[in-house]
């Protein structure tokens, strides 16, 4: 059964540039920057709380919104909720941001 991301790639883009999109994604998670500009999204588009707005349905869809595009972007990166890699190699060890209350 083929990942959300491979359906998405599939679905949104010709095979060749799906496998670009694929390697690129692959390529940029690799590097300090990516996971760092990655946490700043995170962070903005309150990935760790709820997206819930008590009698706002369209502030929680907004909010909601934003959460899944960091999502799909961390989904693609093949990286977890923690902004680390979700198969470790030797060389990712080091790109893990610290918790918010280290900073």
């Amino acid at each position: 059964m083929a990942s959300r991301k491979d359906q998405w790639l599939a679905n949104c883009w010709p095979q060749q540039t799906g496998a670009r999109v694929a390697r690129a994604y692959d390529k940029a998670s690799k590097t300090a920057e990516f996971i760092l500009i990655l946490e700043d999204l995170a962070r903005y588009a309150g990935l760790r709380a709820t997206s819930f707005a008590p009698g706002k349905s369209d502030q929680t869809a907004f909010n909601e919104g934003q959460r899944d595009l960091v999502l799909h972007v961390l989904e693609m990166a093949n990286l977890d909720l923690c902004i680390q890699p979700k198969a470790h190699g030797p060389d990712q060890e080091t790109l893990a941001i610290q918790p918010e209350e280290e900073w």
